[in-house]
């Protein structure tokens, strides 16, 4: 299908900057994920990188294709009530074989390894408090781990809701200051906007930030990667599985988009809107059903960093690299 002009100028625009441009709340999906490829994904600007895509099972402007079923075991996203609780799998989280390789280089991720039926569910933002509890309340009431991504001045408005999160043990990643483009201008600007988020988070919450970021509307440019370092990121964590919640569809179309998930996935969704919450309780139940196991961001990539209260104590040593 071919692409609509203003994409494709949008495309041709963003190669001529070397910019990796997904959406985050509003932009196009320009790039997708790299599949049949075990370890990271090769930052911007790097040779051999794939053009661009869209999510797998979707068709151009995003939305789920019918080739691509989730099958009849998925349950819709609006049956079950927001916190209802459900038989948390048992055993203990499958860590991929092979080197732990994101403590050991800075990397750009778009998914984690596909060996192992691993998938990694991320929230971004954070500003809605109802949503937000409600997010939880349901993560902890399935015993399913999630990585966050808040903004700064999100993290300031709800210090308590933040404080307990952090305390319970989900990882939180950095997001920006104030979910400005810190791929445009000076990577200058961009570390002191890094930083003076992870300096709110870390405050606020009491503990180390986990010592990734995911870049505002998905944008970054080797100028954002070198901010990114400098401020002790040691990863940029994009995705492969877009949910397309920001844009207000209704949640058995988010469940949809969800259970496309593939090995090493990494799915996205908002802590904004109430029918992420309405379509949680059925993504967690449709991946568990298609086999999956639910993983924080760190332990699919091989990156130490906190781990819900609720998951096995073995795992959690793992992640403090012992």
């Amino acid at each position: 299908m071919a692409l609509r002009p203003i994409a494709v100028s949008v495309v041709l625009a963003a190669a001529l900057l070397g910019m990796n441009v997904l959406h985050d709340g509003g932009a196009a999906v320009l790039d997708g994920p790299i599949t049949g490829v075990a370890g990271p994904t090769p930052s911007a600007g790097s040779t051999g990188s794939p053009g661009p895509s869209v999510a797998p099972g979707a068709s151009p402007d995003g939305t789920p294709g019918a080739s691509a079923s989730p099958g009849s075991s998925a349950p819709p996203g609006a049956s079950a009530p927001p916190g209802a609780s459900s038989p948390p799998s048992t055993g203990p989280v499958a860590i991929p074989d092979g080197p732990v390789t994101a403590a050991s280089a800075f990397r750009v991720w778009n998914h984690g390894p596909r060996t192992a039926k691993l998938v990694a569910l991320t929230f971004d933002d954070g500003w809605n408090l109802d949503d937000l509890q409600g997010i939880v309340a349901i993560l902890k009431a399935r015993q399913a781990p999630a990585t966050f991504f808040p903004v700064g001045r999100a993290v300031l408005r709800h210090p308590a809701t933040w404080a307990e999160i952090a305390a319970a043990g989900f990882p939180i990643g950095n997001h920006s200051w104030n979910h400005d483009d810190l791929s445009r201008g000076p990577s200058s600007k961009a570390l002191r906007d890094i930083n003076r988020a992870t300096g709110a988070i870390e405050r606020t919450t009491g503990v180390p930030l986990f010592p990734a970021i995911r870049p505002p509307f998905g944008t970054y440019d080797a100028s954002f990667q070198k901010a990114a370092r400098a401020a002790g990121m040691r990863a940029v964590i994009m995705w492969d599985i877009d949910t397309r919640d920001w844009t207000g569809i209704k949640p058995k179309a988010i469940v949809r988009a969800a259970l496309h998930a593939q090995r090493g996935s990494i799915i996205v969704m908002h802590t904004d809107k109430t029918n992420i919450v309405r379509a949680l309780p059925g993504i967690i139940d449709g991946l568990r059903a298609k086999g999956f196991t639910l993983v924080t961001v760190g332990q699919l990539i091989g990156l130490p960093g906190p781990v819900p209260v609720f998951m096995d104590r073995e795992q959690r040593e793992f992640q403090k690299g012992r």
